[in-house]
């Protein structure tokens, strides 16, 4: 059924523009007997095909595969608008967004001094011999490691109880 309300608005579209089978053919590059299945409803144009054929016809591909001109009915047109203003937009929690972000941050800097700290305990212990840069556990870097955990945790903590307490209100 498709196929033949196709070819009817082909043939309509062909001969409103006073167009025979073989000019229309020759503009888009197939033959006349192709044109001619389309029409009958015995085949349909191909895909790459299409494109050439709307701008032969002066019509769009969609109206072509739907066989008919594209009617925007106002009533329709009109309620969907007035949905679409009446609905609310979808609401992004950006104090969701900026704590994700702030945790990822707090989480990088964290790792980051934690690093800097065991590579400054490396570079002093350097004179020492391999003994000293293998003995991290000296009780400042105890200190500097507990401490970068611990600003780590609290923002983690923080928004881990955030999304659980936001959950259950959900």
């Amino acid at each position: 059924m498709l196929e033949n309300s196709m070819g009817n608005y082909i043939k309509e579209l062909r001969v409103a523009k006073g167009l025979t089978q073989k000019e229309l053919a020759e503009q888009i590059f197939v033959t006349n007997s192709a044109v001619s299945k389309w029409e009958r409803g015995l085949g349909c144009p191909e895909i790459n095909t299409l494109p050439l054929l709307a701008t032969a016809l002066e019509t769009t591909v969609e109206e072509l595969l739907q066989g008919s001109a594209l009617s925007f009915d106002e009533p329709l047109v009109e309620k969907t608008i007035e949905k679409e203003k009446n609905s609310p937009l979808p609401q992004t929690d950006l104090k969701a967004q900026r704590g994700k972000v702030f945790f990822f941050t707090s989480s990088i800097l964290s790792t980051a001094f934690f690093l800097m700290i065991i590579l400054i305990n490396v570079i002093l212990n350097l004179d020492s011999g391999l003994s000293g840069v293998l003995d991290i556990i000296q009780p400042l870097t105890v200190a500097w490691i507990g401490a970068t955990s611990i600003i780590g945790f609290i923002p983690w903590l923080f928004f881990y109880l955030m999304d659980r307490y936001r959950m259950v209100l959900d």
